[in-house]
């Protein structure tokens, strides 16, 4: 009787069952952390661009209405900062009634591209500092 090297059809096939049910497992776990990361970057950024608020409200007595007037995007006198390639940032104000000036503030971080898929869109904070989403549960969605 010889003895033959190697590994048979049904061998190499249940390897690929077994490779195959794994990445099945293993893929939504990868991608619920790579948005998890994402959101945690933008909601780094909706904090920075709040404490850049603060400080621009302590130099000119009312909230920024542009990106430029917070030290983002020279030359762009926009509500809006593209952030990333998984969000877009835009600041909502209510100015005052008589002098126009910003009063108050809203900071939403807005997903586009791969992150529309993530449980939490609309990420946002306020001038009193509330936090909040438009879609998804504020809890999950800010303390993890």
């Amino acid at each position: 009787m010889r003895h033959q090297k190697g590994f048979t059809l049904i061998e190499l096939m249940i390897v690929v069952a077994i490779v195959g049910i794994l990445a099945a497992v293993a893929y939504p776990a990868y991608r619920d952390s790579v948005m998890k990361s994402h959101r945690a970057d933008a909601k780094a950024e909706l904090l920075r661009m709040a404490t850049a608020q603060e400080k621009f409200f302590s130099r000119n007595g009312r909230y920024s209405r542009t990106v430029e007037e917070l030290g983002y995007a020279k030359g762009t006198p926009l509500n809006t900062l593209n952030f990333n390639e998984h969000y877009n940032i835009v600041i909502t104000n209510s100015p005052a009634a008589a002098a126009g000036n910003a009063v108050t503030y809203t900071l939403t971080a807005n997903a586009k591209a791969g992150q529309l898929d993530d449980k939490c869109d609309g990420l946002s904070i306020n001038s009193i500092g509330a936090k909040g989403v438009t879609e998804g549960d504020n809890k999950t969605c800010w303390d993890r």
